[in-house]
């Protein structure tokens, strides 16, 4: 059984080629016939390259205008070719998971046109997160995506999802039956050491995002953080939003660094009693998250606090889930600091592999029908 996990990338996201680079590796640890394929024409870094298809032979992505209505007519023309391609190669495939495009006036027209089943494949709760997009251009995308998404769904042989709750959620969308499969986010964990424990006598607690935006919820940390005396140091990776960097500016116990490698997070992640991950994902209505940094966190030994739900047990030691208080927050750090580095990354690592979810996803697609109705 082949099968084929189609990326489309109009626009440059690291994290979503970061997953496709481990995935792919992930698979070739299987004996299991699995490609990850990127379909863009974006700058990639080498180590993607060979998941590439279709690169745009006139222009580089990087060189698009920012002009909102040339971005419109690029992702246009990105989604005609996508769909041309799916057309004249799906039959290659026994199975094709594709990752679901928003407010795309294409997609239902050439799924139900070829006889491979596809896969819809969900990493969010679309229109609550569309709604977010700051502009008036966010109120067209949520019109559009409530038009045409149910019609989209339907015309997939089944629907996907990286959570339980997405899939729930999709699957009202649809309006009609079909087959749900949830394929989690996991990593490579030869590709992710045990970090060092440099642990200190004052708790230190990591927070990393690429960009903290409004539903990882650090304005609610720092809110609490305001009404406490603790000794504690409270490291901040990524982009912060100028509201909340005014505010943490204010309070020594914050260290702000911006954009770090992933060596110098190793470097905190080493310092660090827990590591923090969102807290306010009810502001994109959600309850439930599978994300790859509390996966990176747990493989390199560091205890995860959060605000929602994970596919973890929930007697699991190694993940709490809980509000955004300091005080609790502690209290989980200071129980956690017996327990090693290896412990927490051995308890773990049977949810966080990769290789693991891809072969159990492959079981659950080979019991799939040719075709829904």
């Amino acid at each position: 059984m082949k099968i084929l996990h189609l990326v489309p990338l109009h626009i440059p996201a690291s994290g979503i080629v970061q997953q496709a680079i481990a995935e792919q590796r992930a698979a070739d640890e299987t004996d299991i016939d699995w490609d990850v394929r990127l379909f863009t024409d974006i700058d990639l870094p080498e180590a993607a390259e060979s998941l590439r298809i279709w690169a745009h032979p006139h222009k580089k992505s990087t060189q698009r205008s920012s002009f909102w209505l040339r971005y419109v007519a690029d992702k246009i023309e990105h989604r005609r070719r996508l769909y041309k391609w799916i057309g004249e190669h799906h039959l290659e495939y026994d199975v094709i998971l594709l990752r679901y495009t928003t407010s795309d006036l294409s997609r239902a027209r050439t799924l139900s046109t070829i006889s491979t089943p596809v896969v819809s494949m969900h990493h969010t709760l679309e229109i609550p997160e569309l709604k977010l997009i700051p502009g008036y251009q966010r109120y067209l995308q949520v019109a559009m995506e409530a038009l045409v998404g149910p019609r989209n769904l339907r015309a997939a042989s089944a629907i996907a999802g990286v959570t339980e709750e997405i899939v729930d959620y999709e699957l009202a969308r649809t309006g009609a039956n079909r087959p749900t499969l949830t394929f989690p986010n996991g990593i490579n964990l030869d590709q992710q050491p045990v970090a060092a424990d440099h642990r200190g006598n004052v708790p230190e607690i990591l927070f990393v995002a690429s960009k903290f935006v409004e539903w990882h919820g650090l304005d609610l940390v720092l809110e609490d953080m305001s009404r406490s005396d603790e000794e504690f140091t409270l490291h901040l990776v990524g982009e912060v939003e100028p509201a909340d960097l005014e505010r943490a500016s204010h309070d020594p116990r914050v260290k702000i660094h911006g954009r770090l490698t992933k060596e110098e997070i190793g470097d905190l992640i080493a310092r660090s009693w827990v590591g923090l991950s969102s807290f306010a994902l009810e502001r994109k209505s959600m309850r439930e998250a599978c994300t790859l940094k509390v996966r990176e966190y747990l493989a390199a030994g560091l205890p995860t606090y959060s605000g929602h739900r994970d596919r973890f047990p929930a007697d699991a030691p190694y993940y709490r889930q809980g509000p955004a208080n300091i005080r609790n927050i502690l209290d989980y750090a200071r129980s956690m600091r017996t327990h090693t580095r290896s412990d927490i990354r051995q308890q773990s690592a049977p949810l966080l592999s990769k290789a693991n979810i891809i072969v159990s996803t492959h079981d659950l697609l080979a019991k799939m029908p040719a075709r829904s109705s």
